[in-house]
């Protein structure tokens, strides 16, 4: 606008007249300061169907951290959440190229693991635990606590079962060892009920807790702790984080001072350059002073640690909490999803027989489940709703699920291969353009997601692309069309439904061809 020395609404109209677009270009006009360059349709159209592009490898190496539990205490709603977005954070950065190690952390050790064997021996010693042992052992876990909270002498009592734990006291490690297993045979359970990524490393907290001397002494070296009345600390309240203490003065660290050494676990033996943290918000202090000590003690990944900050799932009720038994236990809520996918599948299909219809509503129970705690931006708290959930229309995972298996049933009704060979001009209505539109920014949006951590991403545009699907089949004839618009709009629907899969695949949901 300077060099022409005109306004730049002016200069806009100009360069449109001056402009001679060349394809992909079709058209260029101006909308007051700004030009406009569209695309032509039928190449958009031939790209988006015909020409699929892969993202490019990666060479960061990334580490996603989900799924991070306690033995001892039940698998809750909550767990969901994390569950749910771990596993689909560390399926996008596969898509986006990255080189991803999948892992989970289980907490193994502490108080509420003392708080549950000092209730199993002191009440409980001679029971058999079910066959659901981890919630058997939550209940432990939950009267231990309640009875530690209101008497004393409770307290004290299962105080010094950790602290005898921690002497290595026979007995107790042996009672431990059995019980921690346990736990762990029920997690691995739930991880394959959720059809989770096979993880490629495990950390425990006991065995962590091994390795904590040597970062503590090299931070003591390098000038990065001081002593306070005994006790090692890290003055962070120049960058407004406090102070940290990193070893207590009766020689116990806490957690803070684990995730030290597993940080420096995770870059020297995995070789990854960026370190994602999948947990609850009420720990974002946690870790703004553990990427600060790991950036003051000399670890150029710590600014490419990132702590995915998730909100609370809620009861009516308000918060939960495993210790005061508000909790929606995960098991219970798998069960109720179930009975009413399994009602939902019945009452539309009467015809499938037992082991069919039962298939159908599991997968349908996964996305009910699932696609909630991925749908919501991770900031904001949730409250689950299994009737909504489980609603096949609707911001939904088995409304998705319904697209997918709508598109297919077209596709086994034409009962042919669908042909590529297709004059892409003739997919030019309002509804057709819109989804190829859609369709076209596949890639855009994996990469997206997977640099801001954001499983949400993928979430909406799942729903977009299914919605925008929906509207198309339902505006226009598929298999009566005319020969020429037939033949393209069954491939529109072949590279539809083949992207809603890819797209409902990394949110970990299950894709159906019936439903």
């Amino acid at each position: 606008a300077k060099d022409r020395k005109k306004a730049p609404n002016l200069v806009t109209a100009d360069l449109a007249q001056e402009l001679k677009p060349e394809l992909p270009v079709d058209s260029v006009t101006s909308a007051g300061p700004y030009l406009n360059f569209f695309i032509n349709k039928s190449l958009l159209a031939e790209v988006v169907l015909k020409k699929k592009q892969n993202l490019p490898k990666r060479k960061e190496r990334v580490m996603v951290e989900h799924s991070n539990a306690n033995t001892h205490k039940e698998a809750h709603i909550g767990h969901l959440r994390n569950m749910a977005l771990g596993d689909a954070l560390a399926r996008i950065m596969r898509a986006a190229g990255f080189p991803t190690v999948n892992a989970y952390y289980i907490n193994d050790t502490g108080a509420h693991v003392a708080k549950c064997l000092w209730a199993l021996q002191a009440y409980h010693f001679d029971e058999a635990p079910g066959e659901n042992k981890l919630q058997w052992l939550g209940s432990m876990y939950r009267e231990g606590a309640q009875k530690a909270a209101a008497d004393d002498e409770a307290k004290q009592a299962a105080d010094s079962v950790l602290q005898r734990l921690e002497a290595g006291d026979k007995k107790l490690t042996s009672l431990w060892r059995k019980t921690r297993q346990w736990s762990l045979d029920d997690w691995h359970r739930i991880f394959e009920q959720l059809e989770m990524l096979p993880f490629d490393a495990q950390f425990y907290d006991s065995e962590v807790s091994k390795h904590v001397k040597s970062i503590v002494d090299e931070m003591h070296s390098k000038g990065v702790l001081k002593e306070s009345d005994g006790a090692l600390i890290a003055d962070l309240e120049a960058e407004r984080l406090n102070t940290a203490i990193i070893r207590k003065s009766d020689g116990t660290t806490p957690y803070l001072t684990k995730d030290l050494a597993l940080a420096a676990e995770k870059f020297n033996e995995y070789d990854i350059e960026r370190s994602v943290y999948v947990v609850g918000s009420e720990q974002e202090l946690h870790f703004q002073q553990l990427f600060k000590l790991l950036e003051k003690n000399g670890f150029a990944q710590a600014k490419k640690c990132y702590h995915l900050s998730y909100g609370l799932v809620m009861l009516a009720s308000g918060k939960m909490s495993s210790r005061e038994g508000t909790a929606i236990l995960f098991d219970d809520l798998y069960n109720d999803v179930f009975a009413q996918a399994t009602k939902e599948v019945a009452s539309r299909h009467e015809d499938w027989d037992k082991k069919k219809r039962e298939q159908a509503a599991k997968a349908i129970t996964l996305a009910a489940m699932k696609f909630p705690m991925v749908l919501q931006e991770p900031n904001k708290r949730i409250v689950f709703d299994v009737a909504k959930a489980v609603d096949f229309e609707g911001e939904t995972g088995p409304y998705l699920q319904y697209t997918s298996a709508r598109l297919s049933s077209i596709l086994r009704k034409h009962g042919k291969k669908v042909s590529d060979n297709v004059d892409c001009a003739k997919l030019a209505t309002a509804e057709e353009q819109a989804l190829i539109k859609l369709m076209s920014r596949e890639n855009d949006v994996v990469t997206e997601a997977a640099e801001k951590y954001r499983p949400a991403t993928v979430a909406r545009y799942a729903l977009d692309v299914s919605q925008a699907a929906n509207r198309y089949y339902h505006a226009h004839p598929i298999l009566k069309a005319p020969a020429q618009e037939k033949k393209a709009r069954l491939l529109l629907v072949l590279k539809a439904r083949e992207l809603l899969g890819r797209v409902v695949e990394l949110l970990g949901l299950p894709v159906l061809e019936e439903m």
